[in-house]
């Protein structure tokens, strides 16, 4: 999401403070990918990084066979999202075809993080 604070520069030089939010809310969402992709190619990224910047909220997307950096970046992203209010905005993870590519259902990739919090409680320890 780097390209957010490109564009929260923008509105700050030179729009409207008085703007709705939800206009903000909606040139984001409507620019984001498109900027992000833009910096990080200017930066010299890799074709992974970009597609990531450019693709991974178009939960549909399927471009490949095999599962891709965007593919578990998109479910990483889902699985942060469950339990929120934005669950109900998302479709469900058995339609993603990122999801279908891990050939793994729900019950599979929960059990996965569950036997998984022992090494992510120590990632987290070394990042405090």
């Amino acid at each position: 999401d780097v390209g957010v604070i490109v564009i929260l520069q923008y509105f700050q030089d030179y729009c409207d403070p008085d703007t709705p939010q939800d206009e903000m809310d909606e040139t984001l969402q409507q620019l984001r990918p498109q900027v992000s992709g833009a910096l990080l190619r200017q930066w010299n990224f890799s074709e992974d990084m970009i597609e990531v910047a450019e693709e991974s909220e178009q939960w549909f997307r399927n471009p490949k066979k095999e599962v891709d950096l965007c593919d578990l970046v998109l479910l990483a992203q889902y699985h942060s999202l469950m339990g929120t209010p934005a669950m109900e905005q998302i479709p469900p993870i058995t339609t993603l075809p990122a999801m279908r590519k891990f050939s793994m259902g729900p019950q599979e990739s929960i059990e996965l993080i569950r036997q998984s919090q022992k090494e992510i409680r120590e990632i987290e320890a070394l990042l405090h």
